[in-house]
């Protein structure tokens, strides 16, 4: 029997390969809880539509955790949660006392389960900054909540007597400069009819990056949708990492030999690590868009092309046994599976890069032809690292 006629049993292979995807997935899933606090009608929703492209409050799901606080979550950013505060503006002693309670409580959470930065927004048309607002945020300081105080709707910041808002608001709450931000989420026409363009948002988001932890700063790179370049370099670098794990993982799977079938080298596990970097980049996985993904990639990487391929990656590492045809030991040396791994990862990773801004259209547009350059060149690279 050829090694194109072994017989290989999938379903035992792609069950193994879901299990260490699974576990790779939990393992480097970063959350990023955000508390927007503020008075009703201060622009709080307004501000996240525009850092994340999408109105959490409407399309999302709104889970009451308080009467003073409902959370917001979205099934395209599941691992993004915006707590938000109500009836600040009914000055209601409970209230403040419930928003309190609940963030005493949130210390005590797993460190993914925290608050992980606190915008607390006060309409700078208003000129006001009321008793209930300022005993909040001072308690949410000595908390040692990282917080920044967003001015919102910011149009004019000095009043008709030369008095500056900001200043005002930065005296009030004892802030430096790292603490405060005037943002204005929407385009406005003022009397004269001038276009004021949207202000302070990439302000807003640098602030937030140097006052987080590395690991949720980086979620919130990934997850906002305003700053486009950035959120293009969060996604590559965390993609790469994630390769990374599956080069790893690969070399230790013993639910994942690399069998030389018509699938060639693509292994299951190397079928979930396109998908999970396709997740990391908000690609939409239709069924049929995975069948033909996975038919585009198995084409390229078929058993003529990968025995090339692999023994030029292992050094003539990989040797076959008569009979059966099956791989010396049933299973590919680790370093066939690391080397593999990495070079068909980094060559899709570069597809995408090339690509982002079309992901709509990734999959479809995809060919063998093309895949097989962008293997090439992956496969070059990785030879120059590891000589």
């Amino acid at each position: 029997m050829t090694p194109q006629q072994t017989q290989i049993d999938y379903e035992k292979l792609f069950t193994g390969a879901l299990s260490h995807y699974n576990t790779i997935k939990k393992d480097s899933t970063t959350k990023l809880n955000i508390l927007i606090a503020g008075k009703t009608g201060n622009g709080k929703s307004t501000l996240i539509n525009a850092i994340f492209g999408e109105n959490l409050a409407k399309t999302g799901t709104g889970s009451p955790i308080t009467q003073a606080i409902t959370a917001h979550t979205s099934a395209s950013l599941p691992d993004l949660t915006i707590y938000d505060t109500k009836g600040l503006e009914l000055g209601d002693p409970s209230t403040i006392e419930a928003v309190k309670g609940f963030l005493q409580e949130n210390h005590a959470k797993d460190p993914q389960e925290q608050i992980h930065i606190v915008w607390f927004c006060i309409a700078e048309p208003s000129r006001r900054l009321e008793p209930a607002e300022k005993d909040l945020f001072d308690f949410i300081k000595s908390q040692n909540f990282p917080i920044i105080a967003t001015i919102t709707k910011a149009s004019q910041d000095k009043d008709e007597n030369g008095k500056s808002f900001k200043e005002f608001v930065q005296k009030e709450l004892k802030l430096g400069e790292t603490h405060i931000e005037r943002t204005r989420a929407l385009e406005i026409e003022d009397d004269d009819g001038n276009l004021q363009k949207p202000k302070g948002l990439n302000e807003l988001l640098d602030k937030s990056y140097k006052l987080m932890g590395e690991a949720q700063a980086n979620a919130l790179a990934r997850f906002q949708a305003h700053d486009k370049e950035q959120r293009h370099k969060a996604n590559l670098a965390y993609a790469k990492t994630i390769i990374n794990r599956y080069a790893v993982s690969s070399s230790l799977s013993g639910a994942a030999p690399i069998p030389f079938s018509n699938i060639g080298i693509l292994t299951g596990l190397q079928v979930y690590m396109i998908l999970h970097i396709n997740s990391i980049f908000g690609i939409d996985m239709k069924k049929e868009n995975a069948a033909q993904l996975v038919a585009t990639l198995a084409s390229v990487v078929s058993a003529a092309f990968g025995v090339r391929f692999l023994a030029q990656i292992a050094g003539n590492l990989l040797k076959f046994i008569p009979g059966p045809g099956s791989i010396a030991g049933g299973v590919i040396n680790a370093t066939i599976a690391v080397g593999s791994t990495k070079v068909i990862g980094n060559a899709y990773l570069a597809y995408l890069d090339k690509n982002f801004d079309h992901l709509t259209s990734i999959i479809t547009d995809l060919t063998p032809d093309m895949f097989k350059s962008y293997v090439n060149s992956a496969k070059a690279e990785y030879d120059k690292e590891e000589k």
